[in-house]
């Protein structure tokens, strides 16, 4: 590994714990912390483990557009504006390398943050301290399975992305210890599972705590059940995937919100971040804030579109591809929900002068004025452009419908079909502003009524979690039915009507480069820099 990890480790010691708006994230400096003199009782270990959470914030540089272009864009749902050897555009068309910068970035801040997960657990084990909190969770454990829930998480991710890689369960004490070999997937996914089936026995729920508010990012038992859920689903283990929803279902802490809309709150002014408003739909996000400092996202300007009021900068490298924003069908509330159909301009071009109202029209994208050939996905837009890069919208992870989804794909995969249309069902029916427990004849797939219902269920959780980080792990784990999709994608040749009423295409709502769906890319390549700093790293298949 590189020895990043080591400098990770130094700015674990110095202990600068980065702020968020919730009281257990406020930034607390402190001079130079070792081993040797902290980690005394659950309160310090406490103050520690508040460090794992900041792994996707602004400070980590991260969560800016990194992480979403290799998160979401390979996946075929999300495209750009930027011919295919853009380093933006290669994630989309399938065309990167093991030099692509955005894919060592993120290795590395994914394994700080492990090593971070780490130090809490190792210390954790040595601390004797019978303090509760919340009442029947004793501290240190709970504390520890939040750390181990981190190292599950993040090694998920780092398992899907890239395959084997160098497993580290102790925190990173010397120099010595930086270079690891890789560890067979299946081995590392089993310390997941442990890790998750841990954090599941000692979370408390998020109802469980006496102060709600100051603890509402915290991750819950919950949040342990839906990875328990997304790591057996990709394993094979239906029957365990299948147990660990209906433990979140069966608990019933967690539900569907009325409206999908309202989940985006700072786009809709009956919304709220308010969890109990949500109805408690949200399990696991990242909590950003307006505060100068580590607390705010920064997302806007990589997603704002060019002559718009939104953002300081407009680079917009995230689009709808224009099949995707077709194949939802009328009523869809996730439609509207999901993407920005609007805004004022602010400058004159194209026929609109500055401070007008530009609305998108997918069938008439050459003349509409909207300066993007796709629609800008609108979840983690700040509509207020003062805060470039402290944003205050939270990126969500896991989610209620999650749940849902993930039980009709175990069902499915157990063939119990029949059974898993009423789980897609519930979730549709929100989409459509319905009442979720209700049959609805506009909503409902009949049972039985699709013939490849895998890949209908895919292009379902496309709609429900558009940009909301699982785009590539879905695609792999959907990979014969979604490589298709890809494929269609990629070669869709898009003819409109221009200004002049001439035939013309739009050029940029596909990835517009043929797409070659090798099994080499169900795992992205081992950024070569990493290799170079590790010598006991190999490349995966394919990517030499």
């Amino acid at each position: 590994m590189k020895k990043i990890i080591n400098i990770a480790l130094i700015g674990i010691l110095l202990f600068l714990v980065s702020s968020c708006h919730e009281d257990f994230l406020v930034e607390k400096p402190y001079d130079f912390i070792g081993p040797e003199n902290f980690y005394n009782n659950a309160d310090e270990l406490e103050m520690l483990a508040n460090s794992i959470y900041t792994w996707g914030m602004h400070g980590s540089s991260m969560f800016n557009r990194n992480w979403w272009m290799i998160a979401s864009t390979p996946a075929p749902a999300i495209t750009n504006r930027y011919n295919y050897t853009h380093s933006r555009t290669q994630m989309d068309s399938w065309t990167y390398d093991n030099q692509h910068a955005y894919m060592e970035n993120i290795w590395r801040y994914l394994f700080e943050h492990v090593n971070r997960a780490n130090a809490v657990i190792t210390n954790g084990a040595n601390i004797v301290d019978a303090k509760q909190e919340p009442a029947g969770y004793n501290k240190v454990e709970r504390v520890i399975a939040e750390a181990r829930f981190f190292r599950a998480f993040l090694y998920f991710f780092v398992t899907e992305f890239w395959g084997d890689a160098p497993l580290r369960t102790e925190e990173v004490a010397s120099l010595d210890e930086l270079y690891l070999p890789r560890t067979p997937r299946d081995e590392i996914r089993q310390v997941i599972i442990e890790d998750l089936l841990y954090a599941e026995s000692k979370l408390p729920q998020w109802t469980d705590y006496t102060d709600a508010d100051k603890n509402i990012g915290r991750v819950c038992k919950a949040a342990a059940q839906a990875m328990l859920a997304k790591v057996y689903l990709t394993t094979g283990q239906y029957s365990e995937a299948l147990a660990a929803c209906d433990a979140i279902i069966n608990a019933g802490v967690h539900g569907l919100a009325p409206s999908f809309k309202d989940m985006w709150y700072m786009h809709n002014p009956s919304g709220s971040e308010d969890y109990t408003a949500h109805n408690n739909e949200v399990i696991y996000d990242v909590q950003h804030s307006h505060s100068v400092g580590e607390a705010g996202g920064g997302l806007t300007n990589s997603m704002s579109p060019r002559n718009s009021n939104i953002g300081q900068s407009h680079w917009t490298a995230f689009a709808a591809e224009y099949w995707f924003m077709k194949s939802f069908e009328p009523g869809d509330e996730r439609f509207e929900g999901s993407f920005l159909l609007s805004y004022e301009t602010t400058s004159d071009r194209e026929g609109h002068s500055k401070g007008s109202i530009v609305t998108f029209d997918v069938d008439s994208i050459l003349t509409d004025g909207y300066r993007e050939d796709g629609l800008v996905i609108l979840k983690w837009l700040d509509a207020d452009p003062t805060f470039a890069y402290w944003e205050e919208p939270n990126f969500t992870f896991l989610r209620y419908p999650d749940v849902l989804l993930m039980k009709a794909e175990a069902l499915d995969m157990l063939n119990r079909t029949d059974e898993a249309y009423e789980f897609v069902n519930m979730v549709r029916r929100r989409a459509f502003g319905l009442d979720p427990s209700t049959p609805s004849a506009v909503a409902d797939w009949v049972v039985g009524s699709k013939a490849d219902f895998r890949k209908e269920l895919y292009i379902e959780r496309l709609k429900e979690f558009i940009m909301e980080s699982w785009g590539t792990v879905d695609l792999r784990r959907f990979w014969d039915v979604a490589v298709p999709i890809c494929e269609m994608s990629s070669k869709q040749v898009i003819m409109q009507k221009n200004e002049d009423g001439e035939d013309e295409e739009v050029e940029h709502a596909s990835p517009k480069h043929d797409i070659n769906p090798t099994d080499k890319f169900k795992l992205f390549p081992i950024p070569v820099n990493v290799i170079a700093r590790n010598p006991e790293l190999s490349q995966n298949p394919g990517w030499d």
